[in-house]
């Protein structure tokens, strides 16, 4: 998870990678069942804790939660709340990552049409005018038009025809996703990715990154949430 900024965007050089509270420990604040055989942990960083110092770099008031809810499908919701006195400006990702039969051989649908940015490219502005395919390594962030009224949702496809699988994956309360894979070249400097493991997965994350930032006003409150349901392919 990447929170409360994406990257470094909007911070200075010396400030986290995507946030210090992905390094934090996490406690579970609430357990709910139901009758559907669903299960939803809900999670809040250990620091938010009344008697531990702020995290460097997140301002005093800003308060995160995490819910789970496992069953057939996955769905994760992502909450900030802004109980401080000053407007703050968001930027996150669920960085989620996929495992997959081969990378250079799986598509992404519903990316076609889409303006990205290109993080390979010193930041260089496309747009995806055919089907998504991996090629040599991929660190975008692909904006949805911020039109009004906004789109309530919006849906991503992973299609990994090896493995006959589509992961089906339904986004709220986001404009943007990052896809991101180092490839063979980038990986074998990358000392948490195996030699060979970059073409075992890719990482597709709903996201609020580029210019898809949240403006937090003082009592306001953001919800990211991703569904992800693996389905056979036909």
């Amino acid at each position: 998870m990447c929170w409360p900024w994406f990257a470094k965007q909007g911070q200075t050089s010396s400030a986290a990678q995507h946030g210090p509270v992905r390094n934090l420990t996490w406690q579970i604040s609430a357990i709910h069942t139901s009758c559907d055989d669903e299960v939803s942990l809900s999670f809040e960083p250990v620091s938010q804790s009344e008697s531990l110092p702020v995290t460097a770099g997140v301002p005093a008031g800003l308060h995160v939660s995490l819910t789970i809810t496992l069953g057939d499908t996955l769905r994760q919701t992502l909450q900030t709340r802004n109980h401080g006195s000053d407007l703050f400006v968001l930027s996150q990702a669920l960085h989620s990552y996929y495992a997959v039969s081969d990378a250079q051989r799986i598509s992404i649908e519903g990316l076609q049409g889409l303006t990205y940015t290109d993080r390979l490219r010193d930041l260089k502005q496309d747009v995806q005018r055919s089907p998504f395919a991996l090629g040599q390594a991929c660190d975008r962030t692909y904006e949805h038009r911020l039109e009004s009224p906004v789109p309530r949702s919006h849906r991503y496809t992973l299609v990994d025809p090896d493995w006959q699988r589509r992961i089906v994956i339904d986004v709220e309360g986001s404009q943007s996703v990052v896809v991101w894979n180092p490839g063979q070249v980038n990986a074998s400097t990358m000392p948490d990715v195996p030699d060979d493991g970059w073409s075992d997965f890719m990482c597709i994350e709903a996201a609020n990154a580029g210019p898809d930032v949240i403006h937090l006003q003082p009592g306001d409150a953001h919800t990211l949430t991703q569904h992800v349901e693996p389905q056979l392919a036909c």
